[in-house]
């Protein structure tokens, strides 16, 4: 790729050498982002004794905690994207090898900054922070793509939120409060999307909504560590998500009975699949009811508005799934969305209800939206 772009360099760069002696060389480097961590510990404890509120430290100690946060959150999630060579049963995927060196070509100018803001207190950080995370690979994600990014949100949480709490409960005046109260919104807001992806995420099933979920809470774990670095950005504009390096519309056709590629569970919420295929009593009646579908590409057409609406982040799977065959997931409204002609607004449940209803003189076939709240079968 000739285009001098970033991606267009680094795409250039991993063809062109040994992609994983490359991350594995940027991973051993990664010993001076710790060793920072610690300094930065220690500088942070020492203005905690003299200064108490967080509110009041220097303003070059928090440029430089704030540097090194995102050092470290770059740095974290670059090393479970690599795996150590111990670790690899094999080459680096090209996609998780991108995804790594994408995240490693920030932490050096991060922890150049941190080292400066440290050695000089009449430092002024030179870029606009909150800072967001670089830009995301584009193409579709790989299962072991999917395991390493909900991996690092456990990783990144599990450094943020201990500071989160511990320093919360300092801030002895107004704006520290509203500040702290900003900073638990985002928190709320990073560990609903990461709940939402672990939800989503099966092998086969909405792989490009769990990315995209999980995407978002990295981010925001991303712009929480630094606003703890420097409480006053909570009282300001966050950056937005951008949660997909593209955002795709509708998804191709699903192929109907009798083609191939046919499947009869694709309406099935998919967290309930595996306890499903194992009844005969739930493989008979999802037969009955594509046997009965007088109009499949129909109801076909509407799953594949669903898919659409979940991968433009428009809906969401929530809690649970409808109690009768095909056994679809609750969804829960975003945005104001419209499905099977209905118009459903944000925060609204719903579900579909595709069944063959008995009647009087022959049962006939019915396929709807159902609007909630629902209660627990």
């Amino acid at each position: 790729m000739g285009d001098g772009s970033i991606m267009g360099r680094l795409v250039g760069f991993l063809h062109h050498t040994d992609a994983d002696s490359a991350v594995d060389a940027f991973r051993r480097a990664g010993a001076v982002v710790f060793d920072l961590h610690d300094s930065l510990e220690e500088a942070r404890l020492e203005a905690l004794v003299a200064h108490e509120d967080p509110w009041e430290y220097p303003g070059a100690l928090q440029s430089a905690l704030l540097c090194g946060w995102n050092a470290l959150c770059l740095q974290i999630c670059a090393d479970t994207f690599s795996q150590p060579p111990s670790e690899r049963s094999g080459e680096l995927e090209a996609q998780v090898a991108e995804q790594a060196m994408i995240l490693y070509g920030q932490v050096p100018r991060w922890v150049s900054r941190a080292q400066q803001a440290l050695q000089n207190p009449s430092f002024r950080l030179d870029v606009a922070v909150p800072a967001s995370l670089p830009d995301w690979p584009a193409g579709g994600a790989t299962e072991t793509y999917v395991r390493a990014l909900l991996d690092c949100l456990g990783r990144v949480a599990s450094e943020v939120e201990p500071a989160l709490a511990s320093q919360a409960a300092l801030f002895g005046h107004i704006q520290g409060k509203r500040a702290a109260e900003r900073m638990r919104q985002v928190a709320a807001e990073a560990d609903a999307a990461a709940s939402y992806a672990r939800g989503l995420w099966e092998p086969g099933a909405v792989v490009e909504e769990a990315v995209s979920q999980a995407r978002v809470s990295l981010e925001r774990w991303y712009t929480l560590g630094q606003l703890v670095a420097t409480p006053a950005l909570a009282l300001g504009a966050l950056p937005p998500v951008k949660a997909s390096a593209r955002r795709p519309g509708m998804p191709p056709p699903l192929p109907a009975p009798g083609q191939e590629g046919f499947d009869a569970w694709c309406l099935t919420d998919h967290r309930a699949l595996h306890h499903l295929r194992r009844s005969a009593k739930a493989r008979r009646a999802i037969h009955l009811l594509w046997q009965h579908d007088p109009d499949p590409v129909r109801t076909l057409a509407i799953k594949r508005e669903l898919d659409g609406a979940l991968v433009r982040g428009d809906v969401a799977l929530d809690a649970g799934h409808h109690a009768a065959c095909p056994w679809p997931p609750v969804y829960l409204a975003k945005r104001p969305v419209k499905v099977a002609g209905r118009t459903i607004q944000p925060l609204q449940e719903f579900t579909l209800d595709i069944a063959l209803v008995p009647g009087w003189r022959r049962p006939h076939f019915r396929r709807r939206v159902l609007i909630g709240p629902f209660l627990p079968d």
